[in-house]
């Protein structure tokens, strides 16, 4: 009998070797004794490509045609542009395969693509995606039900809420209209990258499903330029639903430049009609408190405001761009930004008014939930009245998150 392999099972050999596979796996797999496979492993490695012989008329111990692999091509070829790029995009080769005889008029059958999708899965890289986004691009979406409410006739009804934040995004427009900025702003763009690419994906998004409202929790643009006010406009504008907004620091520009708010504060009416230093929305039973601590401050007025609020004893949340100090949130931002950068940190000179907000804010049982960014990181901190802190990634490196909202 004799011992020397089909060809189809040493091609089996090589194919699993190229795979990466050991010698002992192939065996114990093809039920085919450790030595001959390495007998033709060894063989394959000894092969040239692609010429037949070297220059002195000695021919190699085998030869690979360069025009092409042996064996009948596969009806995914032709396709092959088309198959990866969808591969890409994570859809299935089930998928694929409908699109191909849909669009493209494909006479293959399904294993064809499934074998042809399945190996180009095995030699692809795993792709590395940078997300660029304009405010209004990611989101984080809350869905769920909100406080009960009663109608006219006095009977209590179930209320849902759908809302959509938006996390900060560092937009670096600049142009013509503010020529003293322009190239402080073309540095930031390098900085942040130009966040622009998905503005039109987010927007359908929106539209699609329609929540109840938009939220940003601050640094929604990189300084109150013209060219960033009507890039963000434009986005607003087109999202078809109501639009709030907690300004973050770099609305205001760099604190080392000492800008007065005057200056920049009417730029914002384009934006936003609301008022930035303290405002709230009731929607559903549910105090929504946009609130402005941009500054590392809370002020008496805003302190007052805030309590006033929580003693009507409606249920709060709240979005602020700074988020309050919290035991657990500290050694990483220390960690990061080498100090502690949050509302009420040791070291940041606060006011009164600002550390009896933050204490107020941890242990009062109407505060919910706290939605805030600015520290370039994700975390969730437990508040002592049972609500959460939830800090967000920044918009340019994609961060969001998904958080549903369920009634008591």
């Amino acid at each position: 009998m004799s011992n020397i392999l089909k060809e189809s099972m040493k091609n089996n050999i090589i194919k699993l070797n190229e795979f990466g596979w050991s010698e002992r796996r192939i065996s114990r797999k093809l039920r085919v004794h450790r030595k001959t496979v390495k007998k033709y492993i060894l063989e394959n490695s000894k092969c040239t490509n692609p010429t037949a012989g070297d220059s002195e008329g000695n021919e190699s111990e085998c030869t690979i045609s360069t025009a092409g692999n042996s064996g009948r091509k596969s009806t995914c070829e032709p396709h092959d542009a088309f198959i990866r790029e969808n591969l890409l995009d994570g859809l299935s080769a089930q998928r694929i395969y409908q699109d191909l005889c849909i669009s493209r008029g494909f006479e293959g059958s399904y294993e064809a693509v499934k074998r042809y999708a399945r190996k180009l899965k095995k030699r692809a890289e795993i792709p590395f995606r940078r997300m660029k986004k304009l405010p209004g691009e990611e989101c984080q979406v809350d869905y769920g039900t909100g406080a009960w409410v009663r109608d006219v006739n006095g009977k209590r009804h179930k209320t849902h809420v759908l809302r959509v934040t938006l996390s900060y995004s560092h937009l670096c427009h600049c142009d013509a209209r503010d020529l003293t900025l322009k190239k402080r702003m073309a540095r930031r763009t390098r900085q942040f990258s130009e966040p622009t690419e998905e503005t039109a994906s987010f927007v359908r998004t929106v539209r699609k499903i329609m929540p109840d409202f938009v939220a940003n929790t601050g640094d929604f643009l990189d300084r109150p330029t013209a060219a960033n006010i009507d890039a963000c406009r434009d986005v607003v504008d087109r999202l078809g639903v109501p639009f709030y907004f907690a300004i973050g620091n770099h609305e205001w520009a760099s604190p080392a430049e000492r800008i007065k708010r005057a200056e920049w504060n009417g730029r914002f009416a384009a934006l936003t009609k609301q008022n930035l230093d303290w405002y709230v929305k009731e929607m559903c039973g549910v105090n929504l408190l946009f609130i402005d601590d941009s500054d590392y401050q809370i002020s008496a007025k805003q302190l007052v405001r805030t309590r006033e609020l929580l003693d009507t004893g409606r249920p709060c949340i709240m979005f602020m761009h700074i988020p309050i100090a919290v035991e657990s949130l500290l050694p990483a931002t220390i960690a990061k930004w080498k100090k502690p950068i949050v509302l009420g940190g040791k070291g940041m000179k606060a006011k009164a008014s600002t550390l009896e907000f933050c204490e107020m804010v941890k242990s009062r049982a109407e505060v919910k939930a706290i939605f805030a960014g600015h520290l370039h990181f994700d975390h969730v901190d437990e508040l002592g009245g049972g609500g959460r802190q939830y800090v967000t990634g920044p918009g340019y490196q994609g961060r969001y998150r998904f958080v549903r909202v369920r009634g008591t």
